[in-house]
């Protein structure tokens, strides 16, 4: 996910080249799918979000205009598609998918011991269970994405130093839940 070749790609999207739009697609699927999952826990409504986006942007390549990060454009599109489709169901608690949130498809992850995985595994169902939705979002957005509090308080239309307040809090209340474990 490099931001100048997203552009290239998104060039080519622009032309019709529906062969760069798969690799967009394949490219950001995963990475949204999980991020939807750190917003709703409806596995069938985030990948119809991921579609919407999608189908948007194809829809309507020839009038958008993305200067700088498809990536950004992509998770601000996605984030309020997620919203939309949940505004009538509500946002939904976290503590059923949260092994899906933090989960990554590595080496590492594969590699680990089965213990640790079993010692991760509950230390993030502990975690679900006391942080906020908004502390989750912001957490996945500053630890997974490496996003810095700039880029996540323009996509969680918040100011910068409830960013700041939602991670701090977040951590705060992890490291608290741990100790009594």
């Amino acid at each position: 996910m490099n931001p100048e070749d997203d552009l290239g790609i998104w060039k080519r999207i622009q032309a019709s080249d529906s062969k760069a739009f798969d690799t967009l697609f394949r490219q950001y699927f995963n990475y949204l799918y999980k991020y939807g999952l750190s917003l709703s826990s409806n596995e069938e409504e985030t990948k119809d979000a991921i579609q919407d986006v999608f189908l948007g942007l194809w829809n309507n390549r020839k009038k958008l205009t993305i200067k700088s990060s498809v990536k950004y454009y992509l998770l601000q599109s996605f984030r309020r598609s997620v919203f939309n489709k949940n505004r009538s169901n509500s946002l939904v608690s976290l503590e059923e998918h949260h092994r899906d949130m933090w989960k990554t498809e590595s080496v590492e992850s594969s590699i680990m011991a089965r213990e640790s995985e079993d010692q991760l595994k509950f230390n993030i169902k502990q975690m679900a269970k006391v942080l906020t939705p908004r502390q989750r979002e912001a957490i996945f957005l500053k630890f997974y994405d490496g996003m810095d509090s700039d880029e996540i308080s323009q996509l969680m239309q918040i100011d910068k130093k409830a960013v700041y307040k939602l991670i701090s809090t977040g951590i705060t209340r992890y490291r608290k839940n741990l100790k009594k474990l």
